[in-house]
């Protein structure tokens, strides 16, 4: 028993030492494994940091352009380790690229957000290096986002921005870049001729090289489009053959959409359900808001023409979201147009009603306010443009006036002798007169103060009266003529023999016009742009829309200083006078085109019409009451208004102001 306890008593501290010997081993084992892991770590991060090589990384550069165009996704994949390396010495010089780029793939992922962020570390990088080429990178990329947006404004500035890096040391490709992108902004607004300038300009940079662009071919083709639809199609083809040596889906799945509408609007429906497969295969693979709102937004308008009015509902309505979650307002407002048209084939009048109110409105704010801005905008980069030329031809001239001053300053010393001596007498005989005139001048003032009191009651009341009916046109008989409208299109689905009828189509496209003209009309009558943005933007707003309707081209001009606000009777009477002279110049002089030019030197105001048309004979009655009336009325504020014409070549009007007494106090 005392040997059993014995020996028990020695098993234990043997078993103790057993397990201690088992958990230093453990202990010695963890600790080495970590220090291998350690080490490999710092083998790992040593050698990240030495394969961290500027050639390494312009490699991977290179890779993340191709791939901004097919995956966005793949493209980022590449940039997140080189932006977890900022901070690194050889990324210092990588940086305003490697974030441009993640902006872009975050643009066409549709995540603004996280795009306009990285666009602000980009543009720090890039200012700090002086990168223009990055920063003409940067500046496109913001205004295609305002320009999504519908911020037209704010897109334009960008543009100019990216234009004035241009006319510096910038590579080729970077200038067409912005030529392409400048060309689309103008073919988004309407503007088709100043699209055609800057593909123009692009083109023959490339030419030069002996490249092609896609782009520039399919944007020539969109421009195009309204004056000849086939020729529209050949350049959307082309495009397509040059682009058949880039992996671009993007570019592919904008051709397709618009080779689908080309051949839609040709009745080519076999065609244009092809392309339009072909859309949807781009436009889910490439999978960005942007992609799937065009081809969603083509759909819906070919099922509906192809009567499948549910289908195209369908359509439409992930279009609308599509384009709502992009920000792109002018896509927005033609799927509302496209979903009204929808509701009428289905009777649903409540619904159609209400998508075409916000087509209207979405048109109206895009017209009203950023359009406005835009042509402010541009106005302002053309006076730049002048300017700068004024100011060439000014240090030319100015030689050669300083040898004219030095030869004229005896002989202005001889004449002021004698021109002193014959004011002396001259001022005399001027008292005398004056004294008999100053009671002759006061009558006069009295009835000339009568006068302006009464042509400035009748103004006032002529305004009053143009508001009222332009706002009954645009709140009331707009809103009819959209009910009718609709209520024709429905006629087919009661008298099916109507959707052959020849006289209902052209019922419905003479209903069509007439809303088009009535709103312009209403736009004309009411100068609310002109009180809330200045003379300068109604003007040349009034001039778009008279190019529009009267196919007459108009070239408009700002030449000087900037114009101020007036007072608002001035504002009112010279946009009137505009509106008058051009009005003649469609309705009687057959003129081929027309020019505006106002010029400002802060002092006077002066604005000239010309046009090329057949003018008239001076020496007979030429006034109609219109103008007779407009001169009375100039006179209320000092201002004159001179009219000359040469027969066979055209007549010219010009308006002179001063302005001291008439600038509104701010």
């Amino acid at each position: 028993m005392n040997l059993a306890k014995r020996c028990t008593t020695l098993f234990i501290p043997l078993k103790a030492i057993r397990y201690l010997f088992i958990v230093l081993l453990l202990m010695t084992y963890s600790s080495l494994c970590r220090a291998q892991s350690e080490n490999a770590v710092s083998y790992k991060t040593a050698a990240q940091n030495q394969s961290l090589n500027s050639e390494r990384v312009n490699e991977q550069l290179l890779k993340i352009e191709v791939l901004n165009q097919t995956s966005p996704d793949s493209a980022l994949a590449l940039l997140k380790p080189l932006m977890a390396h900022e901070q690194h010495k050889v990324m210092q010089a990588f940086n305003g690229k490697v974030f441009a780029f993640a902006a872009v793939c975050y643009l066409r992922k549709g995540d603004y957000k996280t795009c306009e962020q990285l666009l602000e570390k980009a543009f720090h990088y890039a200012g700090r290096d002086k990168d223009k080429e990055i920063l003409s990178y940067l500046h496109n990329v913001n205004a295609i986002i305002y320009q999504q947006s519908g911020l037209y404004s704010k897109s334009i500035h960008h543009y100019l921005q990216a234009l004035e890096l241009a006319g510096t040391d910038l590579s080729d490709k970077r200038i067409v870049q912005t030529y392409t992108n400048f060309g689309g902004f103008w073919s988004i607004i309407g503007e088709y001729k100043q699209a055609l300038k800057y593909y123009d300009l692009a083109a023959d940079i490339l030419q030069k090289n002996k490249n092609s662009d896609p782009y520039i071919t399919m944007n020539i083709g969109i421009a195009k489009s309204d004056s000849s639809n086939d020729f529209a199609i050949s350049k959307f083809k082309e495009a397509l053959q040059i682009l058949n040596n880039k992996n671009d889906i993007h570019l592919a799945n904008k051709l397709y959409v618009n080779l689908s509408e080309a051949y839609r609007i040709n009745k080519q429906y076999d065609t244009a359900l092809f392309y339009l497969q072909k859309a949807e295969v781009t436009a889910k693979l490439f999978n960005t808001n942007t992609s799937l709102a065009l081809y969603y937004a083509e759909a819906g308008e070919l099922y509906l023409e192809l009567g499948d009015t549910k289908k195209a509902e369908a359509a439409l309505r992930k279009g609308l979201a599509a384009s709502d979650a992009s920000h792109t307002k002018d896509l927005s407002k033609g799927i509302h147009e496209v979903l009204a048209k929808v509701y009428e084939k289905k009777q649903d009048f409540k619904n159609a009603f209400m998508h075409q109110t916000y087509a209207i409105r979405l048109q109206d704010s895009l017209d009203k306010s950023e359009k406005v801005k835009t042509l402010d905008l541009m106005l302002d980069y053309q006076k730049a443009e002048q300017d700068r030329l004024m100011a060439n031809n000014t240090l030319a001239l100015s030689q050669k006036e300083n040898q004219i001053e030095q030869r004229n300053t005896w002989m202005a010393l001889i004449l002021a002798v004698s021109l002193g001596a014959i004011g002396i007498v001259v001022s005399a005989f001027r008292n005398s007169r004056n004294k008999q005139k100053l009671q002759k001048n006061e009558l006069a003032l009295l009835r000339q103060t009568q006068e302006v009191e009464r042509l400035k009651a009748l103004s006032e009341g002529e305004e009053k009266e143009r508001n009222r009916i332009a706002h009954e046109l645009h709140d009331s008989v707009m809103v009819e003529f959209a009910s009718v409208k609709m209520q024709l299109n429905a006629l087919p689905q009661h008298f099916p023999e109507m959707a052959r009828s020849d006289n209902h189509k052209k019922i419905v496209q003479q209903m069509d016009r007439a809303t088009k003209e009535l709103r312009l009309t209403a736009h004309n009558l009411m100068p609310d742009l002109l009180l809330d943005e200045g003379l300068i933007q109604a003007t040349y707003y009034f001039c778009n829309n008279i190019q529009k309707t009267s196919e007459l081209p108009i070239s408009f001009q700002h030449i000087g200083l900037p114009l101020p606000r007036f007072i608002a009777d001035f504002e009112i009477l010279i946009y009137r006078t505009v509106q008058e002279i051009i009005q003649n110049i469609i309705k009687h002089a057959a003129a081929g085109k027309a020019l505006i030019q106002i010029q400002y030197d802060g002092e006077y105001l002066s604005i000239t019409i010309e046009d090329n048309g057949k003018g008239f004979d001076r020496s007979k009655e030429y006034e109609g009451m219109g103008l007779r009336s407009i001169k009375n009325r100039l006179q209320m504020f000092h201002s004159q208004m001179d009219i000359k014409s040469v027969m066979g070549i055209g007549t010219t009007v010009l308006i002179e102001s001063q302005t001291k007494n008439l600038i509104l106090e701010k």
